[in-house]
């Protein structure tokens, strides 16, 4: 069989996101050019208000010290997106809505990735397998013209835990094919085993986030005394 080009990969692609907006009156800001909360600039606002919702459930509804900073952060760029008034009463429930859309957006986005990264799992042995099955046909190859690359992503474990590795290599003779094909076969098993731990622990933080997004409200109420203080600092300011 003659091999030729470089090119012959063997991995996918992770797919993009959507949106979701909402207007209200002037209690608590005042319009902007965007209220999306999915526009590039608010989705890293959206992401740690999602974060931070995280931390408070599964710490008891608590948040420590540094966790309640990056909340405040995270409330004056939201104040600065959304344009809040400040206003001499407490918070408006405008702004605590702000904070509960731009949340479960956050939330959402997660969601959308987890459920990307899920089916990238469910399918890589099945990759894995059709790599191996390639690489022996490149071991049987005796015409060899261009190098060929082959790429393929797999699970292994880091000392933070599971993630996915990406691995590119280049074969220039049958060899370095028949070298590669048998390496690759002796890892095949352990990676197998490290793909089913990982799609586990994948199932498990979908069920979790699902959860969460139940008690978004209730964040959101938890909330008003920092967006309260944000309120203040700009009546100050302003």
């Amino acid at each position: 069989m003659g091999v030729k080009g470089v090119g012959h990969s063997l991995s996918p692609m992770l797919p993009p996101e959507g949106l979701i907006s909402r207007n209200t009156g002037h209690t608590a800001r005042e319009e902007t050019k965007s209220d999306n909360a999915e526009y590039p600039d608010s989705v890293p606002t959206s992401l740690k208000l999602a974060s931070l919702a995280t931390a408070w459930i599964t710490q008891g509804r608590e948040l420590r010290v540094r966790q309640r900073e990056e909340l405040r952060r995270a409330l004056n760029r939201l104040a600065n997106i959304r344009t809040w008034v400040a206003l001499r009463a407490d918070p408006p429930a405008s702004a605590i809505r702000d904070v509960e859309e731009f949340t479960t957006t956050g939330l959402r986005i997660v969601q959308r990735e987890l459920r990307d990264e899920l089916a990238e799992k469910k399918s890589e042995v099945t990759r894995l397998k059709e790599v191996a099955e390639f690489l022996n046909e490149l071991a049987r190859a005796e015409e060899w013209g261009d190098p060929v690359e082959v790429e393929y992503s797999h699970t292994i474990r880091q000392p933070e835990g599971l993630a996915t590795q990406t691995t590119t290599l280049t074969l220039v003779d049958t060899e370095e094919a028949k070298v590669a094909a048998e390496a690759f076969e002796k890892k095949l098993q352990n990676w197998e085993k490290l793909r089913s731990q990982m799609q586990a622990e994948l199932e498990s933080r979908k069920r979790q986030l699902k959860e969460i997004a139940g008690s978004v409200s209730a964040f959101a109420a938890f909330s008003s005394g920092v967006v309260a203080d944000v309120l203040a600092l700009i009546s100050q300011t302003g």
